[in-house]
């Protein structure tokens, strides 16, 4: 007799382990299903994609800073040039002291005399020796791109590819999700208009 018991216990809780087995998530829909699979291609999209488009452009930048380093560094050249007149300070209400323009003369290693406006600090005075860069036509002009600022733009523009990268993923979950949730509103919608006239003889009666 107790053997009997035993195996009716036993069936009994080997039917209820199934039974909850079957029935784990009843409320797990095909929306959430496709929920679930489109955030998991997401991640994978974004293990992948960031860092691809983040390097991608931050070594295209790179290449095309370094380029433009050779570039000026080529055409342009530092001048040592003579203030022509005492730099008075600018009308400043924060007091900051910030540089004035000026007009400055040189005289290049084949003799020819130039004449520009170079950026001075208020209140230097005429015939101080000033520090600029000139390009090839003899016009002041500002210092070329050196390395360091190169590859400084390039992590900028690669930071700023990813966090672009980043943003369109969230946003394209976002738009996903939505639109889901709008068709699971719809069918609770629809659901309801079926089960609240039942509902509602239930508790009239």
């Amino acid at each position: 007799m107790s053997t009997h018991r035993s195996q009716r216990n036993s069936g009994d809780h080997g039917s209820g382990r199934t039974s909850v087995r079957k029935s784990s998530n009843p409320l797990y829909r095909s929306s959430d299903r496709a929920q679930s699979w489109f955030g998991f291609l997401l991640i994978i999209g974004l293990v992948v994609g960031l860092p691809a488009a983040a390097i991608s452009v931050g070594t295209t930048t790179l290449h095309t800073g370094m380029e433009t380093v050779q570039t000026q560094n080529a055409e342009r050249h530092p001048v040592k040039a003579r203030l022509v007149s005492d730099a008075k300070p600018a009308p400043d209400p924060a007091g900051s002291g910030s540089p004035v323009r000026m007009p400055v003369r040189w005289t290049d290693k084949d003799g020819t005399r130039h004449q520009g406006v170079a950026q001075v600090a208020p209140g230097t005075k005429a015939g101080t020796i000033v520090n600029t860069w000139a390009d090839r036509g003899g016009s002041i002009t500002e210092p070329p791109m050196t390395s360091k600022q190169a590859v400084a733009t390039a992590w900028l523009a690669g930071a700023v590819t990813g966090g672009a990268t980043l943003t369109v993923f969230l946003l394209a979950r976002a738009g996903f999700v939505y639109m889901l949730d709008r068709r699971r509103y719809a069918q609770w919608e629809a659901e309801w208009q079926l089960l609240e006239p039942r509902w509602s003889r239930r508790s009239q009666g």
